[in-house]
């Protein structure tokens, strides 16, 4: 849903307006929340099948919230930026590349 409203916003406002820098912060959120899941799920299975998609969905959300540092500079996007790169070096730490 997040992918489609951005295409919209864009397309009707620009790249530049609050409503497409919205949307662009929800999505790297979620992508950021499905990589948390996922390392969550690789702590309490040790599976580790999950290692390449949580690293996938966190690069994302990092190119994201960085996309997003030159539109809006907030603590929140900071703080959230610098969770992502914790999480990239935890995963980097506990799963084989």
């Amino acid at each position: 849903m997040f992918k489609q409203a951005l295409k919209i916003f864009r397309k009707i406002y620009g790249k530049n307006n609050p409503d497409v820098a919205l949307t662009l912060y929800n999505l790297a959120l979620l992508y950021s929340k499905q990589g948390r899941l996922l390392i969550t799920e690789i702590k309490e299975e040790k599976n580790f099948l999950y290692c390449d998609n949580a690293r996938n969905y966190l690069i994302k959300a990092k190119e994201l919230f960085l996309k997003l540092k030159d539109k809006i500079s907030t603590e929140q996007l900071d703080n959230e930026l610098e969770e992502v790169n914790k999480l990239l070096k935890y995963i980097d730490k506990i799963c084989p590349k």
